[in-house]
């Protein structure tokens, strides 16, 4: 009942709203009709006024040369009249009378400026020559009078005509929504009891059940009873919704269940996984340093029999052993290095000391370490000063390394007669770059990506033709970005491949203000290049 009378009394609202647009509407159009009449009467006057001057100075009124200052204004005035005019109204007149209105349009701006010159020549007191020219000006601007009155008149009167037709219609709108209000008002009160009886005992007691239903299942209590199943109705049809509701929270449940279970194996299984990895870097650090201590002595005393410090061997084979144990003892400790750093790297133990690095010093140290490497391999190393790199400040050790990685292996897989080079640029956005390309056997760009995971390498049969571990690429990688900077690898199979390192600009740190000086000449780095 509640329910119906809020309705009766919305239909109501709705339809005295509608009557208070109707009566916004008559407002409207009253100020629409009062527009047009002011466009068409502002035109109209504008019209006046030039024609007032243009008769009076034929007619002797008015000096034709103080007129002629105001025709440009007068004809301006009514042009822009005439716009608006045609924008809003112009379909308020027949098409030959507005027509002709346009084309007298057209031609006043010419007949104003033909007009203005005249009266500028005309003097005070026109002789009879000037008073002819005048008449036949005066006749042909009656012409142009004549079509734009005719035009005004028209649409003036079809404003009028609008406007009646237009308050007439309303009114008998408005007749009509007080007959419809009447009606509804009392088709309501007759359909009340028909109404009462349906939404009492065939709809609210039904839904106010299904509500409690849902209620129940929506606080987890899903063993409630559904009523009215049987019902082939619109309640009937609720009663089955909440019913699929019922059984679809149950399976959520369940899948709930699941997941909350999946998401605590999976929690566990990754807490494993990372106590699984920090043990490995663990393992491996605490076997770096138990391995170093019995190998740094292997490799000292290996090297003390190499020099023969304290006597000769007796033998030149024993000499080659002495000499192999020192070379094994020697790569077995870079190995390890290698596996102490990515162990300190993955576990977050790797520190930076950072300081002022002298590129120069840098690449001179590069070429004494790698010369010997390269020339015994056959390969060119070509070492390129830059003279615009700024000053850097990073770990000069690692940087360092970083540096022999890439050029041990740009030599390790270049072959004989081939080069190596090592320089240096500026990135576009000013940041220092560093680029070792060879010439050497190249790579895919799904071997890059393999090169780049620790203890991998691409060529993993037994009889394989590179020595290595496949940590070099990963320890630079790691080692670059502790340095905030990128390491990119660009190649193609049998092309070479060319490593390029980009690091952060340093604070403060210019072009101009931390550049190198380039080497004096004679000095090691003016000479970097070997065979």
């Amino acid at each position: 009942m509640v329910v119906f009378l809020l309705v009766l009394v919305a239909q109501m609202t709705a339809l005295s709203f509608a009557l208070q647009r109707d009566h916004a509407l008559m407002r409207d159009i009253v100020e629409e009709n009062e527009s047009s009449r002011r466009i068409i009467d502002t035109f109209s006057d504008d019209l006046a006024a030039l024609s007032y001057r243009i008769i009076g100075v034929s007619g002797g009124i008015y000096a034709a040369q103080s007129i002629s200052f105001e025709l440009p204004e007068l004809g301006d005035r009514l042009i822009n009249g005439w716009n608006s005019v045609e924008n809003r109204l112009s379909m308020l007149s027949d098409e030959k009378t507005r027509k002709r209105a346009a084309e007298a349009i057209d031609g006043l701006p010419a007949f104003l400026e033909k007009t203005s010159k005249l009266f500028a020549e005309i003097g005070p007191v026109p002789t009879r020559d000037e008073l002819k020219l005048l008449e036949r000006n005066h006749d042909e601007w009656l012409d142009y009078r004549t079509s734009l009155i005719i035009f005004t008149d028209v649409v003036r009167k079809r404003v009028a005509a609008r406007s009646a037709a237009n308050f007439h219609e309303l009114k008998d709108i408005q007749s009509q929504l007080l007959i419809w209000a009447a009606t509804a008002f009392a088709s309501g009160i007759v359909a009340l009891g028909v109404i009462w009886y349906i939404l009492i005992f065939r709809i609210a007691r039904p839904v106010t059940d299904l509500v409690t239903s849902m209620r129940r299942i929506a606080t987890g209590d899903l063993s409630s009873e559904i009523r009215n199943l049987d019902r082939v109705n619109e309640v009937g049809a609720m009663a089955r919704a909440v019913q699929v509701f019922k059984e679809k929270s149950l399976e959520n449940r369940h899948l709930q269940a699941e997941d909350d279970k999946r998401r605590e194996e999976l929690a566990s299984a990754r807490d494993e996984a990372q106590a699984a990895n920090r043990a490995k870097s663990d393992f491996l650090a605490n076997m770096s340093h138990e391995l170093r201590t019995p190998l740094n002595a292997i490799i000292g005393f290996s090297e003390i029999m190499v020099h023969q410090l304290h006597g000769g061997l007796g033998s030149e084979r024993y000499e080659e052993y002495a000499n192999d144990i020192h070379q094994s003892g020697r790569h077995l400790l870079e190995i390890i290095n290698d596996i102490l750093d990515i162990a300190k790297v993955e576990a977050g133990r790797l520190e930076l000391r950072e300081n002022v690095i002298q590129v120069q010093e840098l690449f001179e140290s590069c070429h004494r370490l790698m010369g010997e490497r390269a020339d015994s391999a056959g390969v060119t190393l070509i070492i390129e000063p830059s003279e615009d790199l700024p000053v850097l400040i990073g770990d000069d050790t690692r940087l360092r390394q970083i540096l022999l990685n890439l050029l041990s292996n740009a030599i390790k897989f270049t072959p004989q007669g081939g080069e190596v080079v090592l320089r240096t640029s500026i990135s576009p956005n000013g940041r220092p770059q560093f680029h070792v390309e060879d010439n050497g056997i190249g790579m895919t760009e799904q071997e890059i990506s393999l090169a780049m995971q620790p203890f991998t390498q691409i060529d993993n049969s037994l009889a394989r033709k590179y020595e290595g571990t496949g940590l070099g690429l990963p320890l630079t990688k790691a080692l670059v970005e502790l340095h905030s900077g990128e390491l990119e690898l660009s190649s193609d199979r049998g092309s070479g491949t060319t490593a390029t390192v980009t690091l952060p600009q340093p604070v403060g740190g210019t072009r101009q203000a931390g550049a190198l000086q380039a080497p004096p000449k004679g000095s090691k780095m003016a000479q970097l290049k070997s065979g």
